[in-house]
């Protein structure tokens, strides 16, 4: 938007060369000039005594001072002296351009047609600018429209047709360039002929859609999730010791039978917290030992046997400082406990 007053003429203060961009004129005459802000502009004319000429577009003037943008409307940025060069508003082409209305068939400039409608690009200024659309064929009190910026958000009101009773179906707010959010109040809203679930009615919208081959998994059992149950098909990994409250007497873990009376026996190797019968001499190597292990084992023959104490492993006799090999006497009963996966303590009757 440009801007005009009368008489506004001044000679310049201080030099300039071709690249400055800010203009001083004589002491307390940068008055006479328009004032800024807003998108408002004015052009100033430099020219000296020879008549040599250069346009400038004042985009903002602070008391005496005016910042412009230099070589305007065909003319080009030069240096100026003080004192002879006049600082002049000028009513240039460019202005009488943008202030001419279009001339039949110049589509350079808006107008409103024959047809009531307007072509180009339509600017309203103001604080909080307001367009209202009023339909008469629509009914009573359903023909106001209202479209206005308040606030910096984008607002579509309806309202009734004498402009009371206004509600607010949408509102854009943006920061910037960037839309922060859009707010519709609106019954019904749909998309690609869609209609949108508002939050607030999703749960019984699902509802009335779940049931048997629904493909819909949304409730819950006794308050949990299905994450919370696991089927014994599906059972796998260890169980929290804290969920294991009773095991039947006839359960099996690994082939094993567990009960309460009865402890497993096998015949050879080393079993954890089972009896392993032996009638020859064994080995306890480390690859059978890890902190908190328990070995049960009976001699089955009628002779002695050995139990070795293998490689990198310390086997002590309970009560003791002994340590190294054992023997088991014909029909005895050896009890071995692991300190750690290197240390065996061992007793039991029949153990020497």
């Amino acid at each position: 938007m440009y801007a005009f007053s009368n008489n506004a003429s001044s000679l310049l203060a201080i030099s300039i060369g071709n690249s400055d961009t800010v203009i001083q004129v004589a002491s307390g005459e940068g008055t006479l000039f328009p004032s800024t802000g807003g998108g408002v502009t004015f052009v100033v004319a430099l020219e000296d005594p020879l008549g040599d000429i250069e346009y400038c577009l004042c985009t903002s003037r602070s008391g005496d001072l005016l910042t412009v943008t230099r070589g305007q409307e065909g003319t080009s940025a030069q240096s100026w002296t003080a004192s002879q060069t006049r600082v002049e508003l000028r009513l240039t082409t460019a202005i009488l351009d943008a202030l001419l209305q279009e001339e039949e068939g110049d589509a350079r400039y808006p107008r409103l047609s024959e047809n009531n409608t307007l072509t180009g690009v339509q600017r309203i200024s103001a604080t909080s600018p307001t367009i209202q659309l009023y339909d008469t064929d629509a009914d009573a009190n359903g023909r106001l429209w209202q479209v206005d910026v308040f606030g910096g958000n984008l607002r579509v009101t309806a309202r009734n047709d004498d402009g009371s009773g206004a509600t607010t179906p949408l509102l854009i707010s943006r920061s910037g360039t960037t839309i922060t959010s859009a707010a519709f109040t609106v019954t019904n809203f749909t998309v690609n002929g869609s209609e949108v679930v508002r939050a607030n009615s999703l749960l019984s919208t699902l509802l009335t859609l779940d049931g048997s081959g629904s493909g819909l998994d949304a409730d819950l059992l006794d308050g949990q999730t299905g994450s919370y149950y696991l089927a014994s098909a599906n059972l796998s990994g260890a169980i929290p010791p804290n969920l294991i409250t009773a095991v039947n007497s006839g359960a099996t873990i690994d082939g094993i039978t567990l009960g309460y009376a009865l402890i497993p026996a096998r015949g050879g190797g080393w079993v954890t917290n089972q009896m392993t019968r032996l009638s020859s001499d064994q080995a306890l190597e480390t690859s059978d030992m890890a902190e908190g292990r328990a070995f049960s084992v009976y001699n089955s023959s009628a002779s002695s046997i050995t139990i070795t104490q293998g490689s990198g492993v310390t086997m002590r006799l309970a009560g003791t400082t002994t340590t190294g090999s054992r023997t088991l006497a014909a029909r005895g009963m050896m009890f071995i406990w692991c300190n750690s996966g290197t240390e065996a303590i061992v007793s039991g009757p029949g153990v020497s």
